[in-house]
């Protein structure tokens, strides 16, 4: 199964991530990525039913709350061994 190395860290990243969930944006931030290019990744990884993503909230500085979608590794996702990938 052929995955992007971008993919692989992605991938990494979530398997490391302790079920906490994490968005987009913070995945981008520890890769030293864009969000458009984690986006395209997670999707390939939604799609092998690798990771999904969930509704959830957060609140902002100025108590608002709003809608967010956390990315999580499934439990497929988590017993995959990426380095055996390719």
């Amino acid at each position: 199964m052929a995955m992007s190395d971008n993919t692989k860290d992605i991938f990494r990243v979530l398997q490391e991530d302790n079920g906490d969930g994490l968005t987009a944006p913070q995945i981008a931030d520890k890769l030293g990525s864009t969000t458009k290019s984690v986006t395209a990744s997670v999707n390939a990884l939604v799609k092998k039913g690798f990771a999904e993503r969930k509704e959830g909230s957060i609140t902002d500085d100025e108590g608002n709350e709003k809608a967010i979608k956390f990315i999580y590794i499934t439990d497929e996702g988590a017993a995959v061994d990426i380095d055996s990938l390719d």
